[in-house]
């Protein structure tokens, strides 16, 4: 096997696990919008907020590798933030909603 033919199969699945992700990036970004919605009400927003760290966990272990920095590090920040503290804050909503402003971008860049 040569060089050429082991980076075309390399660059061929980084491809399908981009448009996989691409794909993912509207199901996340659609349950972030719900979730951030029932940050409003006492008795849902520990467990939203939970699984908002949960969903920003996962897009920043891969975004950075698939070619969006940008996406990774805000989500990245958003998990650190949730997992310092529970409360939820004007400043953990921006980057919130930065994380979802780069997730429509992933879409509209597939």
């Amino acid at each position: 096997m040569s060089y050429s033919t082991n980076y075309s199969d390399i660059s061929d699945g980084l491809t399908r696990v981009r448009a996989r992700f691409a794909e993912e990036s509207q199901i996340r970004q659609d349950r972030l919008l719900i979730l951030v919605s029932q940050l409003q009400d006492a008795s849902a927003a520990p467990a939203a907020l939970v699984e908002i760290g949960e969903i920003n966990h996962k897009i920043a272990g891969t975004a950075a590798t698939l070619g969006y920095p940008d996406l990774g590090a805000g989500a990245a920040e958003v998990d650190e933030m949730i997992h310092q503290s529970t409360l939820v804050n004007p400043e953990l909503l921006i980057k919130i909603d930065n994380v979802i402003s780069k997730l429509e971008d992933v879409q509209t860049s597939k």
